[in-house]
């Protein structure tokens, strides 16, 4: 990490492994919790995930990538797929009824998760704030 003031700079290097530490050790439920709420996220939209023919390259079911990351105010958990049409796909396949894959599988469940998971933490930390 680069830290610039006025026409200096320095460079920090090991600071987004501190702030990680310092995060676990200050909440630690949170990365675990969002880790997994991503993971079942994305279990969940593969197994439904609707898969065309063949093609000879992977299908957009087997690009989903997650992640989850401390930055400098926030912490992002974060499912994607690098399948570049995979927002575009509607099917009939999988009981989607022509909806979007990305709606229903994923964004939906995203929002409900999201909204639970909010929930949770902020009552964990609410409990490490008055302890």
């Amino acid at each position: 990490m680069r830290v610039k003031a006025g026409g200096s700079s320095i460079d920090i290097d090991g600071i987004q492994e501190f702030v990680n530490r310092v995060v676990d050790q200050i909440a630690p439920t949170v990365r675990p919790a969002l880790q997994e709420t991503v993971e079942t996220l994305k279990a969940d939209a593969s197994a439904k995930w609707p898969v065309g023919r063949e093609r000879g390259r992977k299908h957009s079911k087997d690009l989903f990538e997650t992640d989850v990351r401390v930055g400098r105010d926030v912490i992002t958990a974060r499912l994607s797929n690098s399948a570049d049409y995979a927002r575009y796909i509607k099917t009939k396949q999988n009981g989607l009824q022509g909806r979007s894959a990305y709606s229903k599988l994923l964004r939906t469940p995203a929002r409900k998760k999201g909204k639970e998971l909010g929930a949770a933490l902020a009552e964990d930390i609410r409990k490490l704030a008055g302890s």
